[in-house]
């Protein structure tokens, strides 16, 4: 971890000057390889006190204490403290110790005593580890130097800044964000129109029972489509089917027919140029009507499942079951699910017009089925990266394309940018063998402290030349040194 070594300079000179022959002794020392490494657990001090160009007067004392103070300057810790005696001072203090093992004329808190030898190579390794504190984060590192003289003089304090913690090493992860292609937009939407038809003919009259409100419904939605100047209508798929009474070719013929009144009418009715329809009969409905069965109450659900089964031929089937229980189970068929399957289908394919970011940025709270997921990246990447509106555009991506390979790798950036790492792991576990995929995926088990998960994925993913992973490789190592 880097540390910041500022210069030399006296902060506070002269708090107290008692006494005339006192004399500061900052300017004489050299504070060398001072560094101060903060990790998560502990803060951890070190320097080489090197005092050799010191001339110290020999009834002096120096303390050296160094002193963290927070950034606000309202917590302070002093550590062990250095005492440099010269000749005479050491004198006392060796008679002193000697007299008593367990005197401590300098207090408990010290780190070592020593003796100056003025004219000589002299230096003090210090070294001190003390528990991690939140605080410690851009704290400040001062020395505190406190020069006596005798018993009956003063004292002489000065402040030397030395250092300034950082801190614990925090790696700089880069996320990958791919960039759709611009594409041509094409939609469909799917409706059913469910229109009564005289038995056996295929004209259709806009009042023969529920009719009008089916239609009304048909003209609404075509109306809205036809209005909206964001679509252009490129084609009109029309689907009949019938329920099974009559012969399965009869039926296929009145399900065209029925289809293609259905078109006609949307042709008149709404301008539409009639080159556009696609016009097909599927005829009987059994998928639909043995889904409905199956689904049902009906006392005999079981054997008609079973004939419609078991029985191949359609025409057949359908006499099998008029045979069932003498005709009570087939008059409930025809008069509570036959109709459901008399029913004509249509889709509506149409072109969008391409938006700027300023119209996607709206109609992405409207409608975002409209845009693409090129225009979606483009609204997404107009907000802050942090913000929550970029990372629910991209929420909204992955929701409308969810098989999406770059809708999901970018969702997963912006749930890593949020910290939802596990949601991140969970969306790309479906990409987990797509390179694209391998340095999201490293970051996010990084951010979990999966380091085996996280150097496996963006070693894989750097052996591909990928340039994020190269780098989060790096941070990674770098992190896990600390």
């Amino acid at each position: 971890m880097k540390t910041k070594l500022y210069i030399l300079t006296v902060l506070l000179f002269s708090v107290s000057q008692l006494f005339a022959n006192s004399e500061s002794y900052l300017s004489q020392i050299h504070f060398k390889n001072a560094s101060i490494k903060r990790s998560k657990e502990a803060v951890k001090v070190s320097m080489d006190i090197d005092v050799s160009d010191m001339k110290m007067a020999s009834k002096h004392s120096l303390e050296l204490t160094p002193v963290l103070i927070s950034k606000d300057k309202k917590r302070v810790l002093e550590l062990p403290t250095v005492v440099i005696n010269g000749a005479n001072r050491n004198k006392v203090y060796r008679r002193e110790m000697s007299l008593d093992k367990k005197a401590t004329p300098y207090g408990d808190h010290v780190y070592e005593v020593v003796a100056r030898r003025n004219k000589t190579q002299q230096s003090i390794n210090y070294k001190h580890s003390l528990p991690a504190d939140g605080w410690m984060d851009d704290a400040e590192l001062l020395l505190r130097e406190s020069v006596t003289g005798c018993a009956e003089c003063g004292v002489l304090q000065n402040e030397l800044a030395l250092l300034e913690v950082t801190p614990p090493f925090q790696p700089n992860y880069q996320l990958i964000y791919l960039t759709p292609e611009a594409e041509v937009k094409t939609r469909s939407d799917r409706h059913t129109a469910t229109l009564n038809f005289v038995v056996d003919k295929y004209a259709m009259m806009r009042e023969y029972k529920n009719n009008a409100s089916e239609l009304a419904q048909v003209d609404k939605v075509i109306s809205e489509v036809k209005k909206n100047g964001d679509l252009k209508i490129t084609e009109f798929a029309v689907n009949g089917y019938a329920s099974p009474e009559a012969s399965v070719q009869h039926n296929l013929t009145l399900s065209k027919n029925r289809a293609n009144a259905f078109a006609n009418y949307l042709a008149v009715n709404h301008g539409i140029s009639r080159s556009l329809f696609t016009v097909e009969g599927h005829g009987e409905d059994w998928n639909l009507l043995r889904e409905k069965i199956a689904q049902s109450n009906l006392e005999k659900k079981s054997e008609l499942l079973s004939i419609i089964d078991r029985v191949k031929n359609p025409d057949a089937r359908d006499a099998e079951i008029m045979k069932l229980d003498g005709g009570v189970t087939y008059k409930a068929l025809s008069e509570q699910y036959y109709p459901a399957l008399r029913r004509t289908e249509y889709i509506i394919a149409y072109e969008v017009r391409p938006f700027n970011v300023a119209e996607a940025r709206e109609i992405i709270k409207t409608n975002p089925r409209l845009l693409n997921l090129n225009e979606m990246f483009l609204v997404a990447q107009s907000y802050d990266p942090q913000s929550e509106q970029s990372k629910e555009v991209y929420d909204i991506a992955v929701h409308l394309y969810p098989n999406e390979p770059i809708a999901i790798i970018n969702s997963s950036s912006a749930e890593i940018e949020a910290g939802n790492y596990a949601r991140a792991i969970k969306r790309l576990e479906r990409l987990k063998d797509d390179p694209q995929a391998w340095n999201n995926l490293g970051v996010a088990y990084a951010r979990m402290g999966d380091v085996a998960q996280a150097t496996r994925y963006l070693k894989m993913a750097a052996e591909r030349n990928n340039p994020q992973s190269i780098h989060n490789s790096k941070q990674l190592k770098l992190f896990m040194e600390e």
